[in-house]
């Protein structure tokens, strides 16, 4: 959620906390906070805005627009490329927007969406006095994805699985649910979805994934920085569609952080891919030393 803020001194904070910004839910809350009033934290917020470091190891750059008046969007400009395991280069612009409403700061993410129009995950915090501390109700709304980010990892799937394609288009209207986008790879010479998941499913196992009773193949790969994250893929004959479940370091795939849903469509002979990240809110203690690293750049900025 905030690894980019890895090196941020933290605010320490507890999760499971009924939350006053969205009546009902549970949110997040910090220990007292000295010397820090509504005021100073008004200013820290936007000199943060200003000069946060950087969105990603990968950002070549960033434009500011707008005011603290309205709302500011910062556009990072991110490229990815020299990894080992990417077999592609892709680069694109993450929106962010920020701006006070009823004594509340929000940070919104809408990924690749230049127009902020589809919200991927909003952060609200909100400062209660007596003694001064800081609210926080963080949620990820599972808006569907099919930005260049997700065509960059798409396209690398696709060369290493060694299937056959002329160009992978990201944000392209959905042939089979009217109103959406998905990511559309065309010049292909499959027939079916089954036919993509058998060529897909050997070329994962030849790489060392394990097949489970059910048929699904579960893929082991090793973190960029730590930890070993897990793929759980399978075929859903019901629905012709590929779907693979990213469960990031959970090894038993139960905790399931985004979906791909993958089809074959015939006229005209393309692959359809779109994603879908969990919908969820951030509310328990492993989720608030996250935020306590956004907390505690704001805070201590100088």
């Amino acid at each position: 959620m905030f690894g980019w803020l890895s090196g941020a001194a933290s605010v320490e904070c507890t999760g499971d906390y009924d939350s006053t910004i969205t009546a009902g839910q549970k949110g997040i809350i910090t220990d007292p906070i000295e010397d820090v009033t509504p005021e100073k934290f008004e200013a820290k917020f936007w000199k943060w805005v200003e000069n946060q470091p950087k969105y990603s190891t990968y950002e070549t750059g960033r434009d500011c627009t707008g005011s603290k008046d309205t709302a500011m969007v910062v556009a990072f400009h991110i490229e990815v490329s020299g990894l080992a395991s990417l077999l592609v280069t892709f680069k694109g612009t993450m929106y962010m927007k920020y701006y006070v409403k009823d004594g509340c700061y929000y940070l919104e993410n809408y990924g690749a969406d230049k127009d902020l129009k589809t919200l991927g995950h909003q952060t609200i915090i909100k400062c209660l006095t007596d003694p001064f501390r800081l609210e926080v109700f963080d949620k990820e709304t599972g808006a569907r994805r099919a930005g260049p980010f997700v065509k960059g990892l798409f396209e690398n799937e696709l060369k290493t699985n060694e299937i056959q394609f002329d160009k992978v288009e990201a944000d392209q209207p959905s042939p089979t649910a009217p109103g959406a986008f998905s990511l559309i790879a065309s010049g292909i010479d499959l027939e079916s979805t089954e036919a993509l998941w058998n060529k897909s499913k050997a070329a994962l196992l030849e790489k060392g994934a394990t097949e489970e009773a059910d048929g699904s193949v579960k893929m082991e790969s090793s973190g960029l920085l730590s930890s070993s994250t897990y793929t759980l893929t399978t075929y859903v004959k019901e629905k012709d569609e590929i779907v693979a479940f990213d469960c990031g370091t959970d090894a038993t795939c139960k905790d399931v952080l985004s979906t791909h849903h993958t089809k074959v469509l015939k006229e005209p002979a393309v692959i359809e891919r779109w994603v879908f990240p969990k919908a969820s809110v951030t509310s328990d203690d492993k989720g608030a030393k996250e935020v306590s690293k956004v907390l505690g750049a704001i805070i201590n900025i100088d």
